[in-house]
């Protein structure tokens, strides 16, 4: 008897626990709609202040990659490039070639206002405008030749 009336108590215990568990985990009756809504929103909000802190965290500091290719840039600055401006181009016979002489003038099969191409190392990279720089030449770059163009270029070698 006394076996079955601990039983009894034990299992009173349990359902006295897991009603005061029940009531922990669910709202209280005494909680409103509204009290929910703003309990809600406020833990909505703390949600998005640690994503927008660590959004900015994360912006702050380069990825692994950035940081190995900064590395790699670093390596190769110092290189020198051969730049070459072609100011026009024609097609001459030889017999036009031979007879060149300080003094001749040889027409290009560009206007003057037209655009200079500017290569790097043999590829062309942008084009630009012919300036006066003091009593010397310069360029004035207008436009930077997309990677797209370059590699169309390429192929039309």
């Amino acid at each position: 008897m006394a076996e079955e009336e601990n039983k009894q108590e034990e299992l009173q215990e349990e359902d006295a626990q897991a009603s005061i568990e029940n009531q922990e985990s669910q709202p209280s009756q005494g909680q409103s709609d509204e009290d929910l809504m703003k309990l809600w929103e406020e833990a909505m909000e703390a949600q998005k202040e640690v994503q927008a802190s660590e959004e900015a965290h994360q912006q702050n500091q380069p990825s692994d990659q950035e940081q190995d290719i900064s590395k790699d840039l670093q390596r190769i600055l110092d290189i020198p490039l051969s730049i070459t401006v072609v100011i026009g181009t024609t097609v001459i016979t030889i017999k036009e070639l031979l007879n060149l002489r300080p003094g001749s003038v040889v027409a290009l099969d560009e206007s003057i206002n037209s655009f200079v191409s500017v290569y790097a190392n043999g590829k062309l990279i942008a084009k630009a405008e012919l300036v006066v720089v003091g009593e010397n030449f310069g360029i004035r770059i207008s436009e930077i030749i997309e990677k797209e163009e370059r590699v169309k270029t390429l192929a039309n070698l």
